[in-house]
């Protein structure tokens, strides 16, 4: 589902280990983080740390002295998924603070264009299109979840906050990066849903290319401005629940605009000009 998001996050590892640098008097980026990551486990009364395969108990000890307020936890890595590493989340505003590595370069102070993995995980979509202009590789993975209108996701948000739209439009922006969608049949269930005008129009461009691309969308929504563009309407009513499920028409969305028994249609051969 977020295989685009993700293929962007691994292109930009890979960057990253090609050209990173840290300027002289840089200091590390868990001096920074710390201080956030600290007041967001105040204002969520825990925090919980993510430790490597060595002792981290004295650091997690000392951290219980000072912060007293806060519930600690702490979370093993398994493997050599961290090393060394002590790694602190406070899940409030997603802060993260990188705070030991065993005297090696961080994560956080491996820099790309002045910014650190943390920080580019936090652009959108739109500002990342913008950070990585020469870097083609990740610019058309990108550019396809802007043209469905997910420019305002984050590269570093979680799946499970994204709603059912978004989830659709993402698996969406993966077909569409493909070369073709040949005999492959397409079903959304309302991927408008809190989209906003100038959106929905991106994802109308977005079924048209992968209809062109030998593909066919079926569509379940009650968007007027996606009615009006289909091929072929089937209008189910007459009301909603129980006292709905039947086919009440069919047809184009000028036979269901011009169909008195058509709800729908009522409303429909308003927008249809």
């Amino acid at each position: 589902m977020v295989s685009a998001l993700f293929a962007v996050v691994l292109m930009f590892c890979a960057l990253i280990r090609v050209s990173h640098g840290l300027a002289a008097d840089a200091k590390p980026a868990w001096q920074t983080s710390w201080e956030k990551t600290v007041a967001a486990a105040k204002k969520e009364g825990k925090l919980n740390f993510y430790v490597g395969r060595y002792g981290s108990e004295p650091l997690i000890n000392e951290f219980r002295k000072e912060f007293p307020e806060i519930k600690i936890s702490s979370t093993n890595g398994t493997g050599n998924s961290l090393g060394t590493r002590v790694v602190a989340e406070a899940r409030a505003g997603s802060v993260i603070a990188d705070l030991y590595s065993g005297g090696s370069v961080t994560n956080f102070e491996i820099l790309y264009k002045g910014k650190n993995i943390y920080q580019v995980l936090h652009m959108t979509v739109r500002e990342a299109l913008l950070f990585f202009s020469n870097v083609p590789k990740i610019t058309k993975k990108l550019k396809v979840l802007e043209d469905v209108g997910l420019g305002y996701l984050r590269l570093g948000q979680s799946a499970t906050t994204l709603s059912g739209g978004e989830a659709q439009r993402i698996k969406l922006a993966s077909f569409l990066a493909r070369e073709t969608s040949e005999k492959t049949l397409f079903i959304f269930d309302e991927p408008t849903t809190g989209l906003h005008f100038d959106d929905i129009n991106k994802l109308l461009v977005a079924f048209k290319r992968l209809i062109e691309a030998g593909g066919s969308v079926l569509i379940i929504e009650h968007n007027l401005d996606v009615i009006k563009s289909a091929d072929w309407v089937i209008d189910l009513g007459p009301e909603g629940g129980n006292a709905g499920g039947y086919v009440v028409a069919t047809g184009t969305p000028e036979e269901i605009a011009g169909n008195s028994a058509s709800i729908t249609g009522e409303y429909l051969k308003r927008v249809l000009v």
